[in-house]
C-alpha cells in the first residue's frame, strides 16, 4: 500500500469595498487537486467469519476541480450578512471496481451557505443560517436490500435559527438563548433498518429538527 500523494493548485482574489455605511466582501477562488495512489476500500470477505471484511488498496488517480464564490456585508458586529457557493467536479481516473462509476461518492457537485446575524439593533439578537447540499452518489450495500446499488440522493436545505435575549441586567447578567436546528426537518428518509443494515449508508444533515435552550451567566 503506497501513501497518497497530491498536487494542489489554487488561485483567486477578493475585493473589500466600503458600501452602504459598512464593509463588503467579494471573493472568488478556483482550485484544482490531483491525487495519486488514492486509498480505496474493496470487499475482501473471509468465508469462515460472520463479519464482512474490506481491504484498503491504492486505486490510481483522482481529480477535484471547481470554483468558490463568497459575498458578505457587515456593519460592525451589529449586522452581518454572508453567503458562499461552491461548484465542483470530483472524478476518478478509472472506474470504481464496485459500481463502475468515475464519480466521487458522498460528494455533491454544488453546496453553499448563507447567514444573517443581528445584534443590539432589536431587543432580541438573531442568527439565521442556511446550508444547501446538492445531490450526490452514495453506495448502498446489500443486507437490508437484496443487492448492492448506487443511490442518487436528494438535495437538502437546512435552516437554523437562534434567538438570544438578556433577561437580567444585574451584577451577574443572564442571557437566554433558544436555538432551532434544522427547522424544516430535512433528514434522510431511507435509513436502513434491522441487523443487516448498511451502517455506512448515511447522508444529508446529521440530526433531525432539534430545539436547544440555554442560559448564560455573565457577559
Amino acid at each position: 500500500l503506497r501513501p497518497e500523494r497530491s498536487v494542489n493548485v489554487m488561485a483567486g482574489g477578493e475585493w473589500k469595498p466600503s458600501l452602504w455605511g459598512g464593509q463588503a466582501l467579494f471573493e472568488m477562488n478556483g482550485f484544482h487537486t490531483r491525487l495519486r495512489d488514492q486509498f480505496h476500500l474493496q470487499e475482501d470477505d473471509l468465508p469462515d467469519t460472520d463479519a464482512r471484511e474490506f481491504l484498503k488498496v491504492n486505486l490510481g488517480t483522482a481529480t477535484v476541480r471547481g470554483v468558490e464564490a463568497n459575498v458578505g456585508w457587515g456593519r460592525g458586529d451589529h449586522l452581518v450578512l454572508q453567503g458562499g457557493l461552491v461548484i465542483q467536479r470530483s472524478t476518478l481516473g478509472q472506474p470504481d471496481p464496485d459500481f463502475a462509476s468515475t464519480r466521487f461518492f458522498r460528494t455533491p457537485d454544488v453546496y453553499g451557505n448563507a447567514s444573517i446575524a443581528v445584534k443590539e439593533i432589536v431587543p432580541v439578537d438573531l442568527f439565521a443560517g442556511l446550508r444547501f447540499t446538492g445531490s450526490m452518489l452514495a453506495p448502498h450495500f446489500a443486507g437490508a436490500i437484496p443487492e448492492d446499488r448506487l443511490e442518487r440522493t436528494p438535495s437538502f436545505v437546512q435552516i437554523d435559527l437562534s434567538f438570544a435575549r438578556r433577561v437580567y441586567e444585574g451584577p451577574v447578567p443572564l442571557t437566554l438563548t433558544v436555538t432551532v436546528r434544522n427547522i424544516t426537518d430535512a433528514y434522510q428518509s431511507d435509513l436502513d433498518q434491522g441487523p443487516l443494515r448498511d451502517s455506512a449508508y448515511v447522508y444529508g444533515p446529521r440530526a433531525p429538527r432539534t430545539v436547544l435552550v440555554s442560559l448564560r451567566v455573565g457577559r
